[in-house]
C-alpha cells in the first residue's frame, strides 16, 4: 500500500500552490504533507469509514460552530480575514492558522511586477482534461485569497519572509519529518505531541508521513515488513482522523479545491479525492483500525509521543 501522497501534495501545494489539503505524505523521501487550511463543517470520510462501529464509538458529536473554531481556514471565504485575526497571537497554534491562510494564497497568486493579480496565468497552463472543473477551482481559490492581493508583491514577499522566520509556528509534522530525515531525534517526541492535538486537526493531518520515517529509523534495513505496513496504514489514517476532529473534508473545502486545481482530483469529498489521487483503499481494515486507535488516543487528552504514533 502506497502512502497518501495526496495529503502531502496539499501541504506542499499550500506553501507553493502549485502550489495544501492536507494531502498526505507519501512513503518516499520526497513525501510531503500539505497543510491546507481546512475547517470542517461536514467531515465525511471516504469508503463508508464513518459508519464503522469502532470509529463511531470514539467520534464525539461536534457543532458546526465548534468545528469552525478548530479549523478556521478550510471553509473560510476570506483567508485574509483569518490571517489578520490570528497572526499577532501569542499562541503558536493560532499563528499556524494564520500561516496556513497565507500559504494557501502566496506564492500561488503572487502577481508579477506591475501585473494585476489573477488566476489566469495558472489557468492558461492547464491541459484539456478536466479543464472546466480545474478552472472553476482556481477561481474559487482566488476569490478566497483576493483580500491578500491588494497589498502588492513587495509587501507579500516581506510577509512571507517574516512567516518563515517564525519557527515556533511552523507545522510540527513538517519539522518532525525534517528532523527524522536529518537523523535528529532530540525533539521528535515533543513535535509529535504538538501535532497530535485535538485542538488542531490540520496539525494531525500534517503528521502524515512521519510514521513511515519513524519506521525507517527503527529498522534501517527494512527487515520488518510488518512495521513498514503498519506505518503506512498510520500515515494513511492520520488525515482521516483529522476529518473526524474537525478538518473541513467536504467537497467545497479549501483542500478539496486545491486538489482539483493542482492535481486534477475534482470529484467527491476530500478523502475520496485523496484516495483517487493515490490509489489507496481508505476502507482497508488496517487503515480503519489505525484510524479508530489514533482518534481514541487524541481524544483521550493525555500528552502523546512517538510510541503512541507508531507503537
Amino acid at each position: 500500500m502506497s502512502l497518501p501522497a495526496a495529503v502531502a501534495a496539499a501541504l506542499v501545494a499550500l506553501v507553493a500552490l502549485v502550489a495544501a489539503t492536507v494531502w498526505w505524505s507519501g512513503g518516499g523521501e520526497g513525501a510531503r504533507v500539505i497543510l491546507l487550511p481546512h475547517p470542517a463543517p461536514k467531515a465525511q470520510p471516504a469508503g463508508g469509514l464513518v459508519n464503522s462501529a469502532s470509529v463511531a464509538r470514539v467520534v464525539a458529536a461536534t457543532s458546526a460552530a465548534a468545528i469552525v473554531s478548530l479549523d478556521p481556514v478550510g471553509g473560510a471565504a476570506d483567508l485574509k480575514r483569518v490571517f489578520d485575526e490570528f497572526i499577532a497571537s501569542g499562541e503558536p497554534r493560532e499563528r499556524r492558522i494564520a500561516q496556513r491562510a497565507f500559504a494557501a494564497c502566496v506564492p500561488a497568486f503572487l502577481p508579477a511586477a506591475s501585473e494585476t493579480p489573477s488566476p489566469e496565468p495558472l489557468i492558461r497552463a492547464l491541459p484539456a482534461g478536466q479543464r472546466t472543473q480545474r478552472e472553476a477551482a482556481y477561481w474559487g481559490l482566488f476569490a478566497r485569497c483576493r483580500g491578500f492581493l491588494g497589498d502588492g508583491r513587495d509587501a507579500l514577499e516581506r510577509t512571507q519572509q517574516q512567516l518563515l522566520r517564525d519557527l515556533e509556528a511552523a507545522e510540527p509534522g513538517l519539522r518532525a519529518r525534517e528532523d527524522l530525515l536529518a537523523g535528529n531525534s532530540a525533539r521528535i517526541d515533543a513535535l509529535v505531541s504538538q501535532g497530535l492535538s485535538a485542538a488542531d486537526p490540520a496539525a494531525v493531518a500534517a503528521l502524515s508521513g512521519s510514521a513511515i520515517r519513524l519506521a525507517r529509523q527503527r529498522d534501517p534495513d527494512g527487515a520488518d515488513a510488518n512495521l513498514a505496513r503498519r506505518a503506512s496504514a498510520i500515515d494513511a489514517a492520520l488525515p482521516l482522523v483529522a476529518c473526524d476532529l474537525g478538518l473541513d473534508c467536504s467537497a467545497t473545502s479549501l483542500a478539496a479545491l486545491q486538489l482539483c486545481a493542482v492535481q486534477a482530483a475534482c470529484s467527491g469529498d476530500l478523502p475520496s479525492r485523496w484516495a483517487q489521487q493515490d490509489g489507496i483503499d481508505l476502507g482497508a481494515p488496517e487503515i480503519r483500525q489505525e484510524r479508530a486507535r489514533l482518534l481514541a488516543l487524541v481524544r483521550g487528552g493525555r500528552a502523546l509521543g512517538t510510541a503512541d504514533l507508531l507503537p
